[in-house]
């Protein structure tokens, strides 16, 4: 079966290379799109067409350089909350917030998305803990009633196609609980608890 499009994504709302993607579609003329479901705050442009997610967490826009193909797409308005008039105080709350994480968790082995509450924000909080621990480190904190996801795992019965750097960041990558209204004890308490459970891997 041959490739007809590229959907890719912004990682937990990290904005891809936009200017590559466009690149490679003009070289190999595949259509690209991105999914930008948590994006919002890092697409200031879109060489290739963008679906962005509203920061009220329901709703999209599409964004793109081509008027024609905006003008051929077609959708029911949307009648949600979009989030947008509270957008500037929530962006400063999450920036904070992760700010705030990061420093407690300076010195431990987690690693943070680059730029993550500094150059951009996002209510996904994706770190990396040592090749293959994530799924030990995510049941130790769910003992402590912590929800934590382990990224990119799939159900090993279902049909698909191999995924190598999937499977290899499942073991490595990790969903932190994260909100805009955490406050200093909540992040306090992750912490330590994030602290504990790498330690104990």
């Amino acid at each position: 079966c041959p490739l007809e499009a590229i959907v890719t994504t912004c990682a937990f709302g990290r904005a891809p290379d936009l200017a590559a993607l466009a690149a490679f579609q003009a070289e190999t003329g595949l259509p690209i799109v991105v999914d930008a479901t948590f994006g919002y705050d890092v697409i200031m442009d879109a060489p290739v067409p963008v679906v962005v997610g509203l920061p009220g967490g329901q709703g999209v826009f599409v964004a793109a350089e081509d008027a024609d193909l905006i003008a051929r797409l077609s959708a029911p308005a949307f009648e949600g909350e979009a989030g947008l008039d509270g957008w500037t105080l929530k962006r400063q709350q999450l920036a904070t917030n992760a700010q705030r994480l990061r420093m407690l968790l300076l010195g431990s082995p987690i690693q943070f998305q680059p730029g993550w509450g500094l150059s951009w924000v996002s209510s996904a909080c994706v770190v990396s803990v040592a090749e293959g621990c994530a799924p030990a480190v995510a049941a130790l904190l769910a003992v402590e009633g912590r929800f934590v996801t382990c990224v990119g795992v799939r159900d090993p019965e279902a049909a698909a196609d191999a995924v190598p750097v999937v499977d290899h960041l499942a073991g490595k990558m990790l969903g932190l609980p994260f909100a805009a209204d955490l406050d200093i004890a909540d992040l306090d308490d992750l912490a330590e608890a994030v602290r504990r459970a790498v330690a104990q891997v």
